[in-house]
């Protein structure tokens, strides 16, 4: 399992109270307890944990600790029930408006994920919605895991690893987003009109915005 592990891409992060956190998602683990705050034996990357992540289930990291690899499960794994990659995140950090702390942003983020997943996955939602969910599914190249029973500690539900089965796609490091996605994601955003539910999405509070163009998070990954 170690060599699918070395395969999949790296990520250098630190290790915190609430976990080891980017792309605005938090992964936390009981076995991480001893580690928090605590700087790697890594001095040249200025005593950040070596972190591998799967581009296809974002659902879990792992992190390289001294006994060796550890799986960390994302904390709000539970909120989305189908299958999800690091393309249809972005969609979604690009059109849920940010709001609140950091921590309920997370949270918003993770739900309207699932929204839009059971949207297009009962045939509904906009043509871009109904694209992304479908290239997701069709990328996971492996079952996921069933989700905890509600009211289940998810930092005592370690998921099993995935096995890498194809290599990971070019990506964008300023985006994490896959270079191959760029014209077709542009295409949908020109020719295909904003989803007729938007504006009472946002009457509800839920926060969904058409916000692909503007600046930069006003937090840190």
């Amino acid at each position: 399992m170690n060599d699918y592990i070395e395969l999949m891409p790296v990520r250098w992060q630190a290790i915190t109270d609430s976990g080891i956190r980017f792309d605005y998602r938090t992964y936390d683990s009981r076995a991480l307890n001893n580690y928090r705050g605590q700087r790697s034996r890594h001095a040249g990357q200025d005593g950040k944990w070596e972190v591998h992540y799967h581009p296809y289930d974002p659902t879990r990291i792992w992190v390289r600790l001294p006994d060796g690899f550890v799986d960390v499960p994302w904390i709000h794994a539970t909120q989305v029930t189908l299958p999800f990659t690091n393309f249809t995140w972005n969609h979604i950090r690009k059109t849920v408006s940010r709001t609140g702390t950091r921590d309920e942003h997370e949270l918003a983020l993770a739900r309207a994920l699932d929204a839009l997943l059971r949207r297009a996955s009962a045939g509904q939602g906009s043509p871009r919605e109904r694209t992304l969910a479908a290239r997701a599914s069709a990328a996971v190249p492996f079952p996921r895991p069933p989700a905890p029973a509600a009211g289940q500690d998810v930092l005592a539900t370690l998921a099993p690893a995935a096995h890498l089965t194809e290599a990971a796609e070019d990506w964008d490091e300023e985006t994490d987003w896959p270079d191959k996605d760029d014209d077709l994601l542009a295409w949908l955003d020109e020719e295909v009109p904003a989803h007729p539910a938007a504006p009472a999405d946002r009457a509800r509070g839920a926060g969904i915005i058409n916000d692909a163009r503007k600046g930069p998070d006003q937090w840190p990954q």
